[in-house]
């Protein structure tokens, strides 16, 4: 087998979809952590905790990015993907054969970055009112599947979801449930998912929006 690289965004989704892997020994696979950590809430969703977990099911290496998700600025940010361990685990994450993302919701009460402590509901209402349906590692996108002029998008630690989706990598999108339909629906129009792994009532309803 060659080397391959394998990328990980964060999210309960593929919490579940690392614990369900069947023990293997692929020394030549590279487990990426793609986005910075949350840092706040169940650790086990993310990015190091799942990079572990998906490395020790596979017997694989890993890479995990010691930096936060989100900062203050796009200054900061600048600073910070400058940083020699933070651009070289992000060099690796941009070699991925495969990504595998959840795709977050803009509802307050089922937003994960608001159960992680992130952002208040109030704050993701705004994110919401500026156009928002969703988001793919951090980055916030509208119905149309466009990525979002906002101030969030500006200060994400992490692979960008623009230069992710115009690779060669196959980037697998893991969400389900009516609520993201919407989500899911800008994800597919926006190009940045080529596998979707979802259930009947997610998919009925983003086959219902994608008619109407």
């Amino acid at each position: 087998m060659t080397s391959a690289f394998l990328g990980l965004g964060w999210g309960t989704a593929l919490f579940e979809v690392g614990n369900a892997l069947h023990q293997r020994r692929l020394p030549l696979v590279k487990v990426v952590q793609m986005i910075g950590g949350i840092g706040h809430g169940d650790p086990h969703i993310d990015g190091p905790d799942l990079a572990r977990t998906f490395a020790q099911a596979l017997g694989a290496q890993y890479f995990t990015l010691n930096a936060p998700h989100f900062v203050a600025d796009a200054r900061t940010r600048a600073s910070l993907m400058t940083e020699r361990h933070v651009h070289e685990t992000l060099d690796l994450a941009t070699q991925a054969n495969y990504a595998f993302v959840g795709v977050g919701s803009v509802e307050p009460e089922r937003s994960a970055l608001v159960r992680a402590g992130y952002f208040s509901a109030v704050e993701m209402d705004e994110i919401k009112r500026a156009g928002a349906v969703g988001d793919i590692c951090g980055t916030h996108f509208d119905e149309n599947g466009r990525i979002l002029n906002i101030a969030i998008n500006q200060q994400i630690v992490g692979i960008s979801l623009r230069a992710l989706s115009a690779s060669n990598c196959t980037i697998v999108g893991i969400a389900g449930g009516k609520v993201k339909a919407a989500a899911i629906l800008g994800a597919l129009r926006g190009g940045f998912l080529d596998v979707l792994v979802t259930d009947s009532n997610a998919a009925e309803a983003v086959l219902a929006g994608s008619i109407s």
